[in-house]
């Protein structure tokens, strides 16, 4: 439907970050598409890119239906028996309690904020630049609305903004610094 959530993925290449800069952005994939397809097309191109970090905004699934959300949860069970490096949250009750690993990154007003206010800083301090007017198109309609909440102006999108955000999170915050290695 055209005024649903667009699925988003965005590919950053973090090489740039062993010469002092920050991750680029090196493609981009925007479209409608169902989410459990969506979620195994991502696996596909994650293996691509040398097996790399795939990370799915999970709670996107939970605002259509009421049923898609456990569904799309069982999706990525079913992935992670093919492709294995998928972002897990952790929580330690949680391990302690030996619940199981909690896959995908779950937006809420908390972690919402806290990649948000990364993503804003750097492109504020041009440690990040994007070269995809779509981004830049989004994040000029993305603002904070009068309840404090953090979005998109009313009618706009701000799904690629979101990607990016979790992103760039997940290059500078969450994986450790990349380093050289050499094949042998």
């Amino acid at each position: 439907h055209y005024k649903s959530d667009y699925s988003v993925m965005r590919i950053f290449d973090r090489l740039p970050m062993m010469l002092g800069g920050g991750p680029d952005c090196i493609g981009t994939y925007r479209g409608h598409m169902d989410q459990d397809l969506f979620a195994w097309y991502c696996a596909m191109v994650a293996r691509h890119y040398n097996n790399a970090l795939l990370i799915i905004e999970i709670n996107l699934a939970n605002k259509e239906k009421e049923t898609e959300g456990e569904h799309f949860l069982t999706i990525l069970d079913e992935i992670k028996d093919y492709y294995d490096n998928i972002y897990a949250r952790y929580v330690p009750e949680d391990v302690r309690d030996k619940i199981p690993t909690k896959y995908g990154f779950h937006t809420n007003e908390a972690t919402k904020t806290m990649v948000i206010d990364g993503y804003h800083a750097a492109l504020r301090d041009m440690g990040y630049l994007d070269y995809d007017q779509r981004a830049m198109d989004e994040c000029a309609m993305f603002e904070v609305k009068k309840n404090a909440k953090l979005g998109a102006v009313e009618g706009h999108h701000d799904d690629i903004v979101m990607a990016t955000a979790i992103g760039y999170w997940a290059c500078t915050s969450y994986l450790p610094p990349p380093t050289e290695y050499t094949l042998g």
